[in-house]
Parts: C-alpha cells; sequence; structure tokens
C-alpha cells in the first residue's frame, strides 16, 4: 500500500502547473540590478545557476535571511528563474512561521495565479502548520475554495453577507490584514455582491463614502445590485440622491450613454424614485400624497419657475394626460398630451415668458381640479376615469362632478 497521502488539487491549478512549466522552461533569464536589491539579485543567480538536481544541497546552505527574501520575491515575482526551485527552497527548509508569511504575502498578491497554485501546495504539504495560524481547519478549507475562484472578493463578499459577519470580525478570523490588497478590495467592493439585509442593516454613510470611490463601472454594478435587492421604500434617500445628482436619470434610458448598462427593472426604479423626491421637494403635503399614489403612471415631472416671485409651475406627464398644478395652490388643469404639446409645449419651460394664466385654459382642458373640501376623492375618481381612457367618449364636464 502507498505511503503517500493523496492530495486533490483542483483542475484550474492544474492548468497553472502547466503553464508554469511551459513558460520557463526556455525563457531567457533577465535580472534587473537595483542597488537595494543586490544581495536577492545575487541569490537568485545562484539559484538560477544550479541544476535542480543540486537544489536540495543548496537549500541547506542558505541563511534566514536570504529565505525570507526568496518569500518575499515568490508572491511577486515575474518568475524569470524556475518557480519549481524557490518552491523546492522554501518547502525543504520550512518553518511553521513561514505559514503567516506566505499568508501575508498571498494577501497582496491574491490575483497572482502561479503564486496561487504554489502557495495551495504549501497549504497541503504543510497543512497543520497552517491550521495552526487560522485556529480552525474548517477556515483552511474555505481558503483554499476560495483561493481557486474566479472572482476571489465576490466569493468572499458574498460569503460575508450570507453569514452576517461583520467586516472586522471577519479579518479578525481570516488573519487579514485590512491593509492588504485584498483587505482593502474587499471594504471597498463588498457593498458590489452584499444583500438586501446587509445594505438595509449597515450604517448609509459608510456605504455612501464607499459608493463615492467608485469608477463608472463600478457603480453600475452598486447601482444593479443595490436598487435591484432592496425595496422601493427602504432605498436610503443620501444614497439615491447622490446617484441621481451624478448621473440623471433620463426619461428613455436607451439614449443615455450610462442608464443603457443598467437594467430595464432597476433603471425604472430608479426612475420612480427620482420622481418621487422631485415631487417630495416641490409639491405640499396633500398635493405630494396624492400624486405620489400614481408613481407607476408618472412619465416625468418638470418644474419651472415662472415669475419674479420664483413661483413654480410643475408639469406632471402621464402617458394620455398631463396634470398643470401651480404655486401657490390653485386649481389644477389637467390636459390630453397631444393637446397640451400643440398648445403648450413650446412655452413649458423656463426660457417661456408666459405667465401662469396661460396655462390655465378651461376650453381644452379635460377637468379642473379645485383644491378644497374633499379634493382629493373628486380628483382620484377624475384620475381613475382618465387612466382608464374614458374621457374618449364621455363629456368631459361630467369629469369634475
Amino acid at each position: 500500500m502507498s505511503t503517500h497521502e493523496f492530495v486533490y488539487i483542483p483542475h484550474k491549478l492544474l492548468e497553472t502547473k502547466n503553464r508554469i512549466i511551459s513558460n520557463s522552461s526556455n525563457k531567457a533569464i533577465i535580472f534587473e540590478k537595483n542597488n537595494d536589491e543586490e544581495e536577492r539579485l545575487m541569490l537568485l543567480q545562484k539559484i538560477d545557476k544550479t541544476p535542480f538536481k543540486d537544489i536540495h544541497d543548496l537549500a541547506f546552505t542558505l541563511k534566514s535571511r536570504e529565505l525570507y527574501l526568496l518569500i518575499y520575491y515568490f508572491a511577486g515575482a515575474d518568475f524569470n528563474i524556475d518557480p519549481n526551485k524557490i518552491y523546492e527552497i522554501i518547502r525543504l527548509r520550512f518553518k511553521k512561521k513561514f505559514a503567516a508569511l506566505l499568508w501575508e504575502q498571498y494577501q497582496n498578491n491574491y490575483y497572482n495565479k502561479m503564486y496561487v497554485y504554489y502557495f495551495t501546495r504549501f497549504c497541503n504539504e504543510f497543512k497543520e502548520a497552517f491550521i495552526e495560524l487560522f485556529k480552525d481547519e474548517k477556515i483552511l478549507r474555505f481558503i483554499k475554495v476560495m483561493m481557486v475562484n474566479d472572482n476571489v472578493i465576490k466569493f468572499i463578499c458574498v460569503y460575508i453577507s450570507k453569514t452576517k459577519l461583520n467586516l472586522d470580525k471577519f479579518f479578525n478570523t481570516f488573519k487579514i490584514n485590512e491593509k492588504s490588497k485584498l483587505g482593502l478590495n474587499i471594504k471597498k467592493y463588498f457593498y458590489l455582491y452584499c444583500d438586501r439585509e446587509t445594505y438595509v442593516s449597515s450604517e448609509p454613510q459608510v456605504i455612501l463614502n464607499t459608493v463615492k470611490s467608485y469608477n463608472q463601472n463600478e457603480l453600475l454594478m452598486f447601482i444593479e445590485n443595490y436598487v435591484g435587492n432592496v425595496s422601493f421604500s427602504e432605498l436610503n434617500h443620501d444614497i439615491m440622491e447622490y446617484i441621481l445628482e451624478n448621473k440623471k436619470v433620463p426619461e428613455n434610458r436607451e439614449k443615455d450613454f450610462f442608464w443603457k448598462d443598467v437594467s430595464e427593472p432597476v433603471w425604472s426604479k430608479c426612475r420612480k424614485w427620482f420622481l418621487d423626491n422631485s415631487m417630495k421637494k416641490h409639491l405640499d403635503g396633500p398635493r405630494y400624497n396624492f400624486w405620489a399614489n400614481y408613481l407607476d403612471y408618472i412619465k416625468d415631472f418638470v418644474v419651472v419657475k415662472k415669475n419674479n416671485r420664483n413661483q413654480a409651475i410643475y408639469f406632471i406627464y402621464f402617458g394620455e394626460f398631463v396634470v398643470v398644478e401651480f404655486e401657490p395652490i390653485g386649481a389644477a388643469y389637467i390636459y390630453r398630451t397631444d393637446v397640451f404639446k400643440r398648445r403648450f409645449g413650446a412655452f413649458a419651460s423656463e426660457e417661456s415668458s408666459k405667465s401662469n394664466s396661460f396655462f390655465k385654459d378651461e376650453s381644452i382642458a379635460i377637468a379642473r381640479i379645485i383644491h378644497g373640501g374633499r379634493w382629493e376623492f373628486r380628483a382620484y375618481n377624475i384620475v381613475r376615469q382618465l387612466l382608464k381612457g374614458e374621457w374618449f367618449d364621455k363629456d368631459f364636464k361630467r369629469l369634475n362632478r
């Protein structure tokens, strides 16, 4: 019976191994000499000139400082020499404290597939040293699975979110330095991959500060995940306002360079939030509370300042009709969209000199809503009928009764 222990090596690591063998077989040896790297340079030249069959003897002539130089070189190296020689030297002279050093180097080079391959071999061969480092064999098993994942950061972030660990506890448990590249990227990209509960339970300002560091592609990913997972009522005002101030939500996403890459459901939710927030800012309480009930039907909300007192006109665009509200509160006028565009379209902007009264034309209005008494009940009946398209077949004046 064989005394050798079988160790499973994932297929991706085997592919990496084959590339290492191929790349290092006939590769020209090139060394860049820097004053502070002279000692390492001489060591690497010595290793390169040594046949593999003599590496064992060489390994036991090296001092501790030289072994540390090799460990630090190994992680970030471009492998101008046969990496198997370096691996063999570290393996032959392995000490328990090397486990922490090798893990530390992984954290700054987790994207280096060659180093991942050799680090996995160290974990397999010196299993007990790594179990002692992490205090738990389950952690070591998790790390070995994590390292060969196509997206290490996403894998970790999803795990943290699912297990409800906070970042500090995760870093402490897994011996991750928060200032390492791995630690910094986990903190930076955590909010691209977490779930609804994590978003809702996290401090909004912490999320916002992180979001402000994202580039355009990262911001797209955040919007897709955050808006897609969090319910409309739970979307944080400061986070959404930051997004929509920087990336205006157009009426048609297909024509916008940024928003065309956002999914339709997420874009619609953002658009709805934008309209809701805009109405909340400008309409008084009762009018906002009423029109907010129709957010799913409203296509646009436009505010136009029209006079010296900085009073405004509000245009609420539904699909087939437009509601015109005024500041201060007065009667609201409702027009068919085609009629509105023909009569008022060219003047529904701040560049127009037309007064409020210009937009109050009962002769072409579908209905007029007087804000007094039980106006909400009357307005509800009017809007309900308009949304059903009933004004096409009935006397418009009956809508006001």
